[in-house]
């Protein structure tokens, strides 16, 4: 058995299995810009015609964002450290120093994540607290 088709292996085999590759060659659409303005203006057309469908229910599917999930955290690349006994990380070649706060004096030998989110900013937290760093 084979594995479920996605939405562009369907959408490849409709257009190799329509009539629209024949009107493509018809038109005489052979360089890649011909081909994309044909793509986008008349074959997408019709084929959202063919294939798209009214949902059964007309309800968004979509729900709102609860205020204390940190999209940017739930997106980032995580990794665990252990904190050496100066209170610092290393992390992709840097050093990071871990500074004291009201939870502890100091961290060393404590378990971290090191966070790298979508815009290149890296956070370390300490038990689902956000720890202040400088790197």
């Amino acid at each position: 058995m084979s594995p479920p088709l996605g939405f562009w292996d369907n959408f490849c085999l409709v257009l190799s299995q329509s009539q629209d590759k024949t009107e493509i060659a018809h038109q005489e659409v052979e360089i890649p810009e011909e081909a994309n303005k044909y793509l986008h203006n008349v074959f997408l057309f019709k084929f959202n015609k063919r294939f798209t469908k009214d949902p059964e229910n007309p309800e968004p599917a979509w729900r709102v964002v609860p205020r204390e999930i940190n999209l940017d955290s739930v997106f980032s690349i995580k990794e665990q450290r252990t904190v050496m006994a100066d209170n610092t990380i290393s992390y992709k070649n840097r050093i990071f120093q871990i500074l004291p706060d009201k939870y502890r004096i100091s961290f060393a030998k404590a378990k971290v994540e090191v966070e790298k989110r979508l815009d290149e900013s890296i956070h370390i937290k300490y038990k689902d607290h956000p720890e202040p760093i400088s790197g």
